[in-house]
């Protein structure tokens, strides 16, 4: 599944990125940033909240989209890595051929055409601690990722999308003990809580960039799993039920994504 995609007039193929290029490129310093934070935090002596970076006073995290240069280079075995002179040249060419002044404003550009997606924080869920604990809420966002690809310049950029989003609670110090036993009791997943949710699509655009990537990964999970054989030992029992629950997720987010985009459309 490959489209295009129009940056200051200048036309793009979009195309799949395989997950291991996909986990290279969000391991990246700039999209670590952006896919652990830490959002919200509770002091339970003071009794007073706090935000973090990027959060809005009525507790919507806004997720941001990013833009990498990454040229790989060769490494032993399949690993990839970064060619760093190489990466910051592609970066150079590529923004001068759409004439813009840095990465941000490629970034911002292509935000507009697919939407900036929020998540409104699940706090309420952890407020029956208020009382006996402080309390910390960590986000990490997951991304899909496509390529963005002038072949008459030779010149390539990723694109990385939020796609779903986990936030996990983290208790401590506890100010009140028997408080804080009490509310465990009564609630025993307060103590490993995690809220996991997909970022809705909410523009023709997004569905259209996150369902390429997403047909690549369900393609090579599915590839994977049919080619492996009978799992044998603990590893390889564990190994493959990793591979099943991660086929499991990426086609609930494929159902997510048909139900934005409407009747007419159909997973592969």
């Amino acid at each position: 599944m490959t489209g295009h995609i129009t940056i200051n007039g200048i036309d793009f193929t979009t195309g799949p990125v395989p997950w291991r290029m996909a986990q290279a490129v969000t391991s990246t310093p700039i999209m670590q940033q952006v896919t652990q934070r830490e959002v919200f935090r509770w002091d339970a002596a003071a009794q007073t909240p706090s935000v973090g970076p990027m959060v809005s006073p009525n507790l919507s995290a806004r997720l941001v989209n990013g833009l990498v240069f990454y040229v790989p280079r060769s490494q032993p075995g399949a690993a990839v890595a970064m060619n760093e002179p190489a990466s910051q040249r592609m970066a150079e060419r590529f923004l001068g051929l759409v004439d813009a002044q840095s990465a941000a404003e490629v970034n911002n550009a292509l935000s507009d055409m697919v939407g900036r997606p929020s998540k409104t924080l699940p706090v309420a869920l952890f407020t029956p601690l208020n009382a006996a604990a402080s309390y910390r809420l960590h986000m990490r966002t997951e991304y899909s990722v496509v390529q963005l690809r002038h072949a008459g310049e030779d010149l390539t950029a990723y694109f990385c999308m939020p796609t779903r989003i986990a936030i996990r609670g983290e208790i401590g110090p506890v100010v009140d003990q028997a408080a804080f036993d009490e509310a465990i009791a009564r609630n025993p997943a307060l103590k490993s809580m995690t809220a996991d949710t997909i970022v809705p699509a909410k523009t023709p655009q997004n569905i259209a960039l996150r369902r390429v990537a997403l047909q690549q990964r369900i393609a090579e999970l599915r590839a994977e799993l049919a080619a492996a054989p009978v799992p044998a030992g603990l590893g390889a029992v564990v190994a493959d039920e990793v591979s099943r629950q991660a086929l499991a997720r990426a086609e609930q987010e494929w159902d997510a994504l048909a139900k934005s985009a409407g009747p007419s459309a159909r997973a592969s």
